[in-house]
C-alpha cells in the first residue's frame, strides 16, 4: 500500500474498508471470549497486486484452527460487519504503539462485528504490526512469515493473562530458544552483525542465516526444531522483535527498543545475550 497521511482515528475508504488504525499490543480476554464463539471473516484487500492476498488463504487454510474462517472481498466485508456473532480479520495502514513510540505501518487487526457497521465502534481483538514501510511507500516484504504470524496470533489469543500488553511482551524470554535452530535473515538483525562471523562471537547456540523462503519452508513443515523472527521497525522510533517457534507460534523471546536509523533495527548483541542465558 502507498504511504498515506497519518491518522490516529479509525476512518473509512471509499471501499468502506479501514484503512487507518491507531494500534497497541493490548489484549481484552472478554474481547478475546467473544471471537472465539464467531465465525472470522478474513477480508482481501482491494487491487490487483497484494502481497496479504497472495499468501493468506494457504496460510489460514494450513494453520487457522482457533476458529471457523471464510475469506471475503470488501463489498462482502460492508454486508457482514453489523453482524455481533462475526469477527474480521483485514490488513490496514496504521500507527502502532509500544511503550509511547508509534511508527507506521501495515498491521493485521482482528475485530468483532457491530450493530452499527462503524469501524470507530467495533471492539479490538488483536493488532499486531506485520511490515513497515519503504523509501518508496511500498510495504516491506512479509508474506513468507506470514503463517508464522497466524500461528502466533493463535498463540496470544490462548494465552492473553500472560502476554496481556506490550510490557510483557518485552519481558518474554522462555530460555527455549537455544534449544532450537534460529531462522535468521539479514533483515532480522542490525547491520554491524551481518554475517555468520559476526553473530557466532555473540552468540553460540544453533542458528542459519538463511533466506525467506527457507523461513517459509519451515513455516510449512511446522519444523518443531526451529524458530523464526519477526523483525520489524520504523527509523527514528520503534524496533520491534519477536521470536517464535516454526511449529506452533509460541513466543520465545520478545522486545523492543526505539532505535535511531535502519541500522539498528533488529536483534542486536544485547539480545543474542539474553538468547544465550
Amino acid at each position: 500500500m502507498k504511504n498515506r497521511l497519518i491518522s490516529i482515528l479509525l476512518m473509512v475508504a471509499l471501499l468502506y474498508m479501514p484503512t487507518k488504525i491507531w494500534a497497541q499490543f493490548q489484549l481484552s480476554q472478554d474481547n478475546i471470549t467473544k471471537f472465539k464463539s464467531t465465525k472470522t471473516y478474513i477480508v482481501l484487500e482491494g487491487g490487483m497486486f497484494s502481497e496479504f492476498n497472495s499468501t493468506i488463504r494457504q496460510c489460514a487454510q494450513a494453520c487457522w484452527t482457533i476458529t471457523p474462517y471464510e475469506i471475503i472481498s470488501q463489498s462482502q466485508y460492508e454486508q457482514y460487519c453489523k453482524r455481533e456473532n462475526c469477527s474480521f480479520m483485514m490488513l490496514v495502514d496504521g500507527i502502532y504503539d509500544l511503550g509511547g513510540k508509534s511508527m507506521q505501518c501495515n498491521v493485521l487487526t482482528i475485530v468483532l462485528g457491530h450493530k452499527s457497521g462503524n469501524i470507530d465502534k467495533m471492539p479490538d481483538v488483536i493488532s499486531i504490526p506485520v511490515a513497515t514501510y519503504d523509501e518508496d511507500g511500498e510495504s516491506n516484504s512479509y508474506g513468507y512469515k506470514m503463517m508464522g504470524i497466524l500461528k502466533s496470533v493463535q498463540y496470544l489469543l490462548n494465552h492473553p493473562t500472560t502476554i496481556s500488553s506490550s510490557k510483557d511482551l518485552s519481558a518474554i524470554n522462555s530460555g527455549e530458544v537455544k534449544n532450537k535452530t534460529l531462522l535468521l535473515t539479514a533483515n532480522d538483525v542490525v547491520r554491524v552483525l551481518n554475517d555468520k562471523e559476526k553473530i557466532k562471537n555473540v552468540y553460540s547456540h544453533p542458528f542459519i542465516l538463511t533466506s525467506e523462503k527457507e523461513v517459509e519452508q519451515a513455516l510449512l513443515q511446522a519444523d518443531k526444531e526451529k524458530a523464526f523472527v519477526h523483525t520489524i521497525g520504523e527509523a527514528g522510533k520503534i524496533s520491534l522483535m519477536i521470536i517464535a517457534d516454526c511449529s506452533d507460534g509460541t513466543i520465545l523471546y520478545g522486545n523492543f527498543r526505539q532505535v535511531k536509523n535502519n541500522a539498528d533495527i533488529g536483534l542486536n548483541v544485547y539480545d543474542f545475550k539474553e538468547l544465550s542465558r
